[in-house]
């Protein structure tokens, strides 16, 4: 199953895509309640799948993301050429865990707002997200699949020059992230540790890597944070970003207004945005 979050007709709404068309839930209208691994045979039920049809081409995706949800983000999860902290050669003994705020993310085919006057340093990291579906805390690595209701794409947009003296501002800048097109269930998805990540800036690949060679893998990190709060259903966790995002290159090359950035993900599909 493939849930959307999309506005039509002047109005948000949740829906399934299903044989090339998106079709409204009925009695859901909550994205984070809707993510509750609790409501699944309630999802899949007909009387569930009976709301209006809409052209996928002709709705606007939102990112997928409750109000009052958590996107936490895996700082360093591959070992690569890191723009921040240098050559990263082997793994940290534990990973590093920042948050985002919702206000950060547009949907898919959304504008990605630049910094325009205080910074030209917006950069790119395509990542893997897993949608959190059965909170709880202190989860067994052996348990933690249970509890992840499924999986999406996201473009953690970071404004460099920024995050060296504020992590907390360089990842938070308003509409300069992006998250979807849809949240895939985890039944759909093969094993998201052998899933291929391809990520295209102006039709140049720039990443390319497969998720085993994440440092820490979902298990561990799913555990590692339920260990120091409660994972909620609708939570997401960015799972880090491969080697290629702009600031890493040499010379650094960052995004410009016009620019286009395509995530791809085997079983997932694509993200894509433009830069406004």
């Amino acid at each position: 199953m493939r849930l959307v979050k999309f506005t039509a007709d002047g109005r948000t709404r949740l829906g399934t895509l299903s044989d090339g068309k998106i079709v409204e839930l009925s009695g859901f209208t909550d994205m984070a309640e809707t993510l509750d691994s609790g409501n699944l045979e309630r999802l899949r039920a007909p009387e569930s799948q009976g709301g209006n049809s809409f052209d996928p081409d002709k709705v606007t995706y939102e990112a997928p993301l409750g109000e009052n949800v958590r996107v936490f983000c895996v700082g360093i999860n591959f070992l690569k050429k890191h723009p921040i902290a240098g050559v990263i050669s082997k793994a940290p003994e534990r990973p590093t865990i920042f948050l985002k705020l919702v206000e950060t993310f547009v949907g898919h085919e959304q504008t990605l707002e630049h910094p325009g006057e205080v910074s030209q340093n917006l950069d790119y990291e395509g990542e893997l997200a897993v949608v959190i579906g059965r909170g709880g805390r202190h989860i067994l690595e052996e348990e933690a699949y249970s509890h992840v209701f499924g999986y999406t794409l996201l473009n953690d947009g970071s404004v460099r020059d920024w995050q060296k003296h504020s992590l907390v501002s360089g990842k938070n800048f308003y509409h300069s992230s992006s998250c979807g097109p849809y949240v895939v269930t985890a039944d759909e998805v093969s094993d998201p540790m052998k899933l291929d990540l391809v990520t295209r800036w102006n039709d140049e690949e720039v990443q390319n890597a497969n998720m085993d060679l994440m440092l820490f893998d979902i298990p561990y990190i799913i555990s590692h944070i339920s260990q120091f709060t409660t994972l909620k259903p609708g939570d997401i966790i960015a799972t880090g970003t491969p080697s290629g995002s702009g600031g890493s290159m040499d010379p650094q090359r960052f995004l410009r207004p016009g620019d286009k950035i395509e995530i791809e993900i085997s079983e997932l599909g694509m993200l894509s945005n433009t830069v406004g």
